[in-house]
């Protein structure tokens, strides 16, 4: 839950990406040689981009809107080995594709923005990129070697700007409230779309900015699942125990930027002894977070674009 947290994990992740040099690179077959003998020996015809990778598209739409900065994507994709074994997929009956921010730098493998860049919408490409784009001399246990040319075969589903993905982040909160039969006049909806849905009311005061406060959370994506909690139990139960970390209340100062900035405005909203319910569209959730693919390989488990779900309860105001 602590922004710090998932901050820090970013920056590990990230000096991890950028930890190769070119002596390494000197050590091993040159990626583009590796791709060239592949799509030789499978007659496959690919067009080479200076950028780093070999591309060829499977499914054409001219009339589809071309991806451009700034642009929400959103994609379905498979990643595989050079032997063609399969790293992960996400196909289209398995659920909602992945978004990321075009353009931004928010999305990795870098090579795969170089990709999407030429695709427009209901396309379907393969790429193939070298390692110096994709993973450089990461090693993910016997999943992929350091030093490994990869395989996406991406369709880009849909593409939206910040409104069309507010409103359609709004239909899946009401969705959600319908579903847990919440009753929507006990909702607080503010300006930002936060909702607020008080479980147990508390009797005592609000805090307000610079206020130390000490609160229990579980934090949950809209189809259950719990990503984080403060409570031990609740971790153990959902398999996500940490058993370096010290389980209990959260503290921090609010109103100061320490939290995310769904819980700087809903536990303002909140009285001493008061449990809750915070509904947050993304853009007050990690809206910075990088998206990574393949996502069994990220240490950041929460996409820049989900809607997530906590249960709180404010313990006390210092």
């Amino acid at each position: 839950m602590i922004k710090i947290l998932i901050l820090g994990g970013l920056i590990i992740l990230l000096s991890t990406f950028n930890s190769c040099n070119n002596d390494d690179f000197d050590e091993i077959p040159s990626s583009e040689e590796r791709i060239e003998k592949y799509l030789a020996d499978n007659n496959i015809d690919a067009e080479f981009d200076p950028r780093g990778f070999y591309y060829r598209p499977l499914v054409t739409n001219q009339m589809g809107k071309l991806i451009e900065s700034g642009d929400i994507g959103a994609i379905y994709y498979e990643l595989s080995r050079l032997d063609q074994v399969i790293i992960e997929s996400l196909e289209e009956g398995d659920g909602l594709p992945v978004k990321f921010r075009f353009g931004n730098e928010q999305l990795l493998p870098v090579g795969l923005e170089f990709g999407l860049s030429m695709m427009r919408v209901g396309e379907t490409y393969e790429f193939y990129l070298t390692h110096q784009i994709a993973y450089g001399n990461l090693q993910f246990g016997e999943d992929l070697p350091a030093f490994s040319p990869v395989i996406f075969t991406v369709t880009l589903d849909n593409i939206n700007d910040n409104a069309a993905e507010a409103e359609f982040q709004n239909g899946l909160i009401e969705t959600y409230i319908e579903e847990e039969e919440l009753d929507q006049e006990d909702i607080l909806v503010t300006d930002t779309g936060l909702r607020y849905f008080i479980m147990v009311s508390g009797d005592g005061d609000h805090p307000v900015s610079n206020d130390r406060v000490k609160v229990n959370y579980t934090g949950k994506w809209l189809d259950g699942d719990v990503f984080d909690t403060s409570y031990e139990l609740v971790a153990t139960a959902n398999d996500i125990l940490d058993p370096n970390r010290t389980y209990g209340p959260f503290t921090f100062t609010l109103g100061t930027g320490q939290v995310i900035k769904g819980w700087d405005e809903g536990i303002k909203l909140s009285r001493k002894g008061e449990k809750a319910i915070l509904i947050l569209p993304s853009m007050l959730a990690y809206p910075s977070n990088l998206t990574v693919l393949p996502m069994k390989f990220s240490n950041v488990s929460i996409n820049p674009f989900d809607v997530l779900v906590f249960e709180i309860e404010l313990v006390d105001i210092e």
